[in-house]
């Protein structure tokens, strides 16, 4: 994981482990995304002009927190996730 000439946020190249993780059935789109962040107060993923050109492609590039905040957000619109 990581780059020896990427972004200071991508350094260093480094190895990661991860345990099993479950992944859900629908990719959440850039079209969902587009719409939480529209409705709230939460910064677009770094590069989400180069990524969210199709509203139907799965989202790219978001965080662990991205993801959670997204995730409470879809609660208040009354989404279980």
């Amino acid at each position: 994981m990581g780059s020896v000439d990427g972004a200071d946020d991508e350094r260093p190249l480094h190895r990661v482990w991860v345990e099993a993780f479950q992944l859900a059935v629908y990719p959440v789109t850039c079209g969902a995304y587009a719409a939480f962040l529209r409705a709230g107060d939460h910064d677009a993923p770094r590069d989400w002009q180069i990524f969210s050109v199709d509203p139907d492609r799965p989202v790219v590039g978001v965080s662990w927190f991205d993801c959670q905040a997204y995730c409470r957000w879809q609660e208040t619109q009354g989404v279980s996730v």
